[in-house]
């Protein structure tokens, strides 16, 4: 990544996506249908649950969070209000450029978070540690890929609270 480049930890061409459920091991008994089904629903899981979910729950943080800086706090009520909006359409990835604002926070809330709301969310080191991670590399991620997963960005999204509040 070059100085300024937004993290995109997945970036799917359509031709890599028309394949990615090729490259999981599936029982060999299922049909093409049956891995494209289930690739979807894995898909539409991610979405809801971890995606969607980091989002709303953020939303209702921002609200809470109470900052001095009367710059900064337009800035957070301006990513919550577009949030909002991005939660509506069911796409909150598209705000991926406002969450800027929450480096000025917690630096390792905002590695997770953008970890989180991407379109094709994954966990990083940010997400999967219990503490405050002091070094933050965005190409270190792995991909969601079971409930124990979604359960590790669940925990980190009801530690954001604290971690905002600092």
């Amino acid at each position: 990544m070059r100085d300024g480049d937004r993290p995109n930890f997945v970036a799917l061409s359509p031709y890599v996506a028309a394949y990615v459920p090729s490259w999981t091991f599936w029982p060999g008994n299922w049909n093409t249908k049956d891995l494209v089904t289930a690739f979807q629903i894995g898909w539409q899981l991610l979405r809801r649950d971890v995606c969607l979910r980091t989002a709303t729950r953020l939303v209702e943080l921002l609200r809470h969070v109470h900052v001095h800086d009367r710059d900064l706090d337009v800035q957070l009520s301006d990513l919550r209000r577009k949030l909002s909006h991005a939660i509506t359409l069911g796409m909150p990835w598209q705000v991926r450029d406002s969450l800027d604002v929450l480096l000025q926070l917690d630096a390792t809330s905002w590695a997770g978070v953008v970890a989180l709301l991407d379109e094709c969310p994954v966990l990083t080191a940010a997400v999967r540690c219990s503490a405050t991670t002091r070094t933050i590399d965005l190409q270190d991620f792995a991909f969601i890929s079971s409930r124990r997963d979604i359960a590790v960005a669940e925990r980190f999204v009801d530690r954001l609270p604290a971690m905002l509040q600092s």
